[in-house]
């Protein structure tokens, strides 16, 4: 077995759903998505995500060391608690339990010591999650993960429906970088017809305008 597969195989028996190796190469193509969505003005008052889209396609800029990233993905289904009452409001999946960030990051941490033992040798990462400036789903949708939903979330093999947080491990490790996820939504649009302020736009993406996540948080 190659070092790749036993960190894949490893990366399973920690929990996370889906392992793809990943190349810390500029997203170009991503790029120009990206900035066609911020000139619509869907991004809203988010001005964090309009400074530096450059900054934001370049892996590579998040940690210099770096030579590969391992991309997890982590199901957050769970059975939303009942509402106790008329006067509480419910919460969203991702945020029951635990804060997902530290649980997550530290689970990234035990990942790459358990690769320290397969390699043989100490190897410096960095582990990232939803909070860092990376376009996450474009590096997911790059390299297999899955393929990018006209909701914008992650679709692919072995992830529980949308419900993923997806998360990083960059390391030094010199590792070959997976494939695109060969998928699409076809015709389907039910997330957008679902969806009750209108705020999923065919073939664009989220307009966080309309959100009601935005608009709450």
């Amino acid at each position: 077995m190659s070092l790749k597969e036993a960190i894949k195989e490893t990366a399973l028996a920690l929990g996370f759903q889906r392992t793809v190796i990943a190349s810390l190469e500029p997203m170009e193509a991503e790029r120009q998505e990206y900035e066609r969505w911020l000139a619509l003005g869907y991004a809203a008052g988010m001005e964090y995500l309009k400074r530096n889209p450059h900054f934001r396609t370049s892996p590579q800029l998040l940690y210099p060391s770096g030579r590969s990233a391992i991309v997890v993905s982590v199901s957050y289904y769970s059975e939303v608690p009942p509402v106790p009452g008329p006067f509480f409001g419910r919460v969203a999946r991702y945020a029951v339990g635990l804060d997902y960030h530290v649980v997550i990051r530290a689970k990234l941490r035990e990942l790459n010591e358990r690769i320290e033992k397969l390699a043989g040798q100490k190897i410096m990462a960095k582990a990232f999650t939803d909070d860092v400036s990376l376009f996450e789903q474009g590096l997911a949708a790059r390299h297999g993960l899955g393929f990018a939903g006209r909701h914008t979330l992650i679709i692919g093999p072995q992830l529980l429906g949308t419900y993923n947080f997806v998360a990083e491990l960059i390391t030094e490790l010199e590792l070959e970088a997976d494939e695109p996820y060969q998928g699409t939504c076809g015709k389907c649009f039910r997330c957008g017809e679902a969806c009750p302020t209108d705020a999923i736009v065919y073939g664009v993406g989220v307009d966080a305008n309309k959100c009601i996540s935005y608009l709450t948080i």
